[in-house]
């Protein structure tokens, strides 16, 4: 939601008034998501609350973070990131990246980085087009495994998904499950992923912006089929101080692995050194 305004509005900043009012414009919209978001957010206890250092240090990470993105690893992902990337991982899953709303797969280039730094195999995919059916994009992430087995030899591939891409994964593994047909996957590993749905989407008119609506009907029959099993394990991994996923907790799910963190805004999620240890270590890594 945030990246679609942010999109907009670039170029309209950028033709008016030049590159440092939108990096202006950047820092103020990263800071009322943030106060937004806190102020519907429910209580929380006092032992996961920031000080006013960890609030101020939570929103340079998060505009940072957005200032990088926006401005050099989505624009530029084709050329600074390759799509296919071999592991010397012997036994190891190859893994497969998938991005959230509105991105593609240059948000996670610093998890691709350090993943293919420890010698996973390390393998993007883009959610195109990029306002479809969240359902639709099951297809997409059918054949991708599919071509990444073909080429690696490996039976099964582990996915990490950043935000909506966490939905895109439940909903292949929705699909495989109706069909009797084997997943191919070995874990599915979510990065703030609303799989409660988030009130920010409320503003939202796409197809799938609609279908993160809370209590949307899309989710809920999303989780009515998978009746809280999966073919595999699952792991949410969110921070209660995310400003796109309001509530928090709605990146909870009943029959996961539930990692909570404080400290780290969303879009900050997968390029977090906090983050990223913890997707290495269930992917069972020894960090170099």
């Amino acid at each position: 939601m945030l990246a679609a305004a942010v999109a907009i509005l670039d170029l309209v900043i950028l033709w008016l008034a030049g590159p440092g009012a939108l990096l202006l414009l950047i820092a103020v919209l990263i800071g009322a998501t943030l106060v937004i978001s806190a102020a519907l957010a429910p209580g929380r206890p006092p032992a996961s609350r920031l000080s006013w250092r960890g609030r101020v240090n939570l929103w340079l990470g998060e505009v940072l973070a957005a200032w990088s993105l926006f401005l050099c690893w989505l624009p530029l992902e084709r050329v600074l990131m390759r799509r296919d990337q071999a592991g010397t991982r012997a036994n190891t899953p190859p893994v497969l990246l998938i991005h959230g709303y509105v991105n593609n797969a240059g948000a996670l280039w610093r998890l691709w980085r350090s993943l293919c730094h420890n010698g996973f195999g390390v393998f993007t995919l883009n959610l195109e087009p990029v306002y479809s059916d969240i359902g639709q994009y099951a297809s997409l992430i059918a054949a991708r495994i599919e071509s990444i087995r073909a080429a690696t030899g490996s039976t099964q591939v582990t996915l990490v998904c950043h935000s909506m891409g966490g939905l895109a994964a439940r909903a292949y593994l929705r699909r495989s499950m109706q069909e009797r047909l084997d997943p191919g996957v070995a874990k599915v590993i979510t990065l703030g992923t609303p799989h409660h749905g988030t009130a920010w989407a409320r503003v939202e008119r796409s197809k799938n912006g609609r279908q993160m609506h809370p209590n949307s009907a899309w989710l809920t029959q999303l989780a009515e089929h998978e009746g809280g099993a999966w073919v595999c394990p699952l792991v949410s991994i969110y921070s209660l101080d995310d400003n796109v996923v309001v509530p928090a907790t709605s990146a909870r799910l009943d029959g996961a692995r539930n990692i909570e963190l404080t400290g780290i805004g969303h879009i900050s999620l997968p390029l977090s050194r906090r983050v990223i240890a913890l997707v290495l270590s269930e992917l069972g890594a020894d960090l170099r």
